[in-house]
């Protein structure tokens, strides 16, 4: 699962400019899935973290995190979108791309009037 990974950008990005970012670390890990973390990651990685242990709303949520490997019968207490992996079946086996640069190596970047349509080259891939 990639929530490991989230919670380390999440990291790499407040330290980057921690005065301005650490105020935001408490909701940005909110929107991370941390009861889908394996306890070990939880306990060894996230929990131990200076940025998180500072932090009594980022306890609160790792603690609320590791209840959910301990106490399985809380989990339908849990927020269902903490504890359901994300998916996307809605548009299964296609993938968009935005962005990118024209032939002559350049970004387009022609002015749209808003909700008018522009597509440019596209192509479909199977996969």
């Amino acid at each position: 699962p990639p929530h490991p990974q989230v919670f380390e950008a999440v990291l790499a990005w407040v330290r980057h400019d921690p005065k301005e970012r650490e105020v935001l670390l408490p909701e940005l890990l909110s929107k991370i899935r941390l009861p889908l973390c394996r306890p070990q990651f939880l306990a060894d990685r996230v929990q131990q973290e200076e940025l998180v242990r500072c932090c009594h709303k980022c306890r609160d949520l790792v603690d609320e995190a590791k209840d959910f490997h301990l106490m399985p019968e809380r989990r339908p207490h849990l927020p269902a979108f903490k504890t359901r992996p994300r998916s996307c079946t809605s548009i299964t086996g296609l993938i968009y791309a935005v962005g990118g640069l024209n032939s002559s190596g350049t970004t387009p970047g022609t002015p749209r009037t808003p909700g008018t349509p522009r597509c440019g080259r596209a192509a479909l891939i199977s996969l």
